[in-house]
């Protein structure tokens, strides 16, 4: 199937392949968080600005690094 739709899209097998396997994979993890029992929503929230705390911390970390300060180490 990949090798019919690479000639028709003109692009690789391979890349339509690992596109398919992740659109399924995705497709599964949609599935079961819909028919999950939904979690509260003040954890959510939690969750949320937990996530937001980790990607400004990595941020930082990483301008932190890219800084050549004299007589810092």
């Amino acid at each position: 199937m990949a090798d019919s739709l690479s000639r028709w899209l003109s692009l690789p097998a391979s890349l339509l392949l690992e596109t398919g396997v992740f659109l399924v994979a995705y497709a599964a993890a949609v599935a079961f968080v819909a028919f999950r029992n939904p979690i509260p929503r003040s954890l959510a929230w939690v969750l949320a600005q937990a996530a937001v705390v980790v990607v400004l911390a990595e941020l930082q970390w990483t301008a932190l690094r890219r800084t050549q300060v004299p007589g810092w180490a």
